[in-house]
């Protein structure tokens, strides 16, 4: 089986740092292949690359090592990180973007502080690249730091739930600007079930009583709400802009209350 590194960046695609990150890895193991997710991050975004991350890596081939080469910037309180889960790999710093991708805490995780590198400017190429080929190469991620018990995670990523109540928000406006929320099937399931519920976007008046299965339910124009393929519960108008008409941004609120 062919080795795989995929790559999420917030580059774009005229800086020579993606070249150079390929390059360091090739030096490593020649043979490697690469699969580009998406460099179009906005700067600084680890929630939106997280978010990306998490919908794409289950469909890549077990044994694939994952760079997440946004908000990089490493310190005491953020190291290097290096995790396996469900065969695949990933590597960053462990600054909130692996709580966004894991709902709970992956298999394992390693937290690595390089002897020789001071948390130097350029992670991707000087550490990023030498635990993928260290991992290509056979090597074990146990002998690289620290084990640790989690990932970190930043406050307000999750749905707070109260008796009645669950309120969550805004992970991410697609391509059609539709929002797409924290809340999971799963967690409705558990909380809501078959009761009575009432769905408020935003507002007290941007309210749906019933979860959809298809956009094609409501007339256009009309508020519709549903699990998405990553089984999330997605915000949107028929045939037209959610997240404008709603104001639907990272700030907007998504409150059931049953």
């Amino acid at each position: 089986m062919q080795a795989l590194v995929s790559i999420i960046s917030d580059w774009k695609n005229h800086d020579y740092y993606l070249p150079l990150l390929k390059a360091s890895v090739m030096h490593l193991v020649p043979d490697v292949k690469f699969f580009d997710v998406t460099h179009n991050i906005p700067a600084f975004s680890y929630q939106r690359a997280g978010f990306i991350l998490r919908c794409t890596y289950k469909s890549l081939p077990a044994g694939s090592i994952h760079l997440v080469c946004v908000n990089t910037e490493a310190g005491p309180d953020n190291p290097y990180v290096v995790i396996r889960h469900k065969s695949h790999y990933f590597v960053g710093t462990d600054n909130g973007v692996f709580g966004v991708i894991f709902d709970r805490a992956p298999e394992t995780i390693i937290h690595v502080f390089p002897d020789e590198i001071d948390f130097p400017s350029f992670p991707c190429v000087s550490v990023y690249s030498k635990i993928a080929g260290f991992i290509l190469q056979g090597g074990r991620i146990e002998e690289l730091g620290t084990a640790a018990s989690d990932v970190h995670r930043k406050t307000g990523l999750s749905p707070s739930i109260e008796p009645g109540t669950i309120t969550g928000h805004i992970m991410y406006v697609d391509s059609y600007n539709n929002g797409i929320t924290n809340i999971s099937r799963e967690l409705f399931d558990k909380h809501i079930g078959s009761k009575d519920f009432n769905i408020f976007v935003n507002s007290n008046f941007n309210k749906v009583s019933r979860i959809y299965t298809a956009y094609n339910q409501v007339a256009s124009g009309e508020l519709v709400v549903l699990f998405n393929s990553m089984g999330l519960l997605e915000i949107a108008v028929r045939d037209d802009d959610a997240a404008s008409l709603l104001n639907l941004d990272k700030k907007a609120l998504i409150t059931i209350k049953f």
